[in-house]
């Protein structure tokens, strides 16, 4: 192992506030002179990074896989590490948040489990009777800022509708374009109704939706984005309609 690759691979995931990232995300992010060092391109294949990484793992790092994808993780405590996931995507599904975690089965289950019986877990049901996990604050009765519009659509379209375009204009801040995943994170709808009713806007023209460069976004970001009925990813949108 090479101590100086080790090091700078760490203070890659540092820098950035992440425990684990991509191997893909990992090879783009990281500067030009240290992928060439490893003999890696900007475009390298997910093999060719683990093969080039895989020496300099040490104590520190390890390669997990995070759903579908091969990730460099930070080795630490593992509870700490999913308490951390939640506090920064509150109000997710235990399958939706498993699915982006570097953790097997069983130990998202034990870790789940125990954050649950310590009390620095909670879980709430939505409408659907989904469960939701939330992090409990330390400090005081728990609380999650920002609050979620709704925890699951309302079934008349027009109810809907407002509530979806309420959620742009809160994150919108005199932008043109709102990204797709922040937007069903600050909705915190389920995938399937939220999928839903943005093909509904987006059939009815109320909303324009566009892809984009996917480089500078996280897994968690692109799995929070939306894939339209051609397959193609949409990274952010645009409300068309007159407000």
């Amino acid at each position: 192992m090479d101590e100086r690759f080790n090091v700078e691979l760490e203070q890659l995931l540092q820098d950035r506030g992440r425990d684990f990232l991509s191997l893909s995300g990992v090879c783009k992010v990281m500067p030009s002179a240290l992928r060439a060092r490893l003999g890696l391109k900007s475009n390298s294949r997910v093999g060719e990074v683990q093969k080039a990484l895989q020496p300099h793992m040490g104590r520190n790092l390890e390669i997990r896989k995070a759903g579908r994808s091969l990730c460099l993780v930070r080795r630490g405590e593992k509870d700490e590490m999913l308490l951390r996931s939640v506090q920064a995507r509150p109000g997710k599904s235990p399958k939706t948040l498993r699915n982006s975690l570097p953790f097997t089965a069983a130990e998202f289950l034990r870790l789940t489990n125990s954050l649950l019986k310590e009390g620095r877990l909670r879980v709430e049901l939505n409408a659907r009777c989904e469960p939701l996990l939330f992090a409990v604050s330390p400090e005081g009765p728990p609380t999650l800022q920002p609050q979620p519009l709704a925890l699951a659509p309302v079934p008349d379209a027009e109810a809907e509708k407002a509530v979806l375009r309420a959620a742009f204009q809160e994150l919108e801040q005199g932008r043109i374009f709102v990204r797709i995943c922040d937007l069903r994170r600050r909705l915190g709808w389920s995938r399937e109704a939220f999928d839903s009713a943005l093909a509904r806007l987006r059939r009815e023209r109320t909303v324009q939706l566009h892809s984009g460069d996917v480089s500078a976004m996280t897994q968690e970001e692109l799995q929070d984005s939306f894939v339209d009925e051609n397959g193609f990813r949409m990274l952010s949108l645009t409300w068309t309609e007159a407000r």
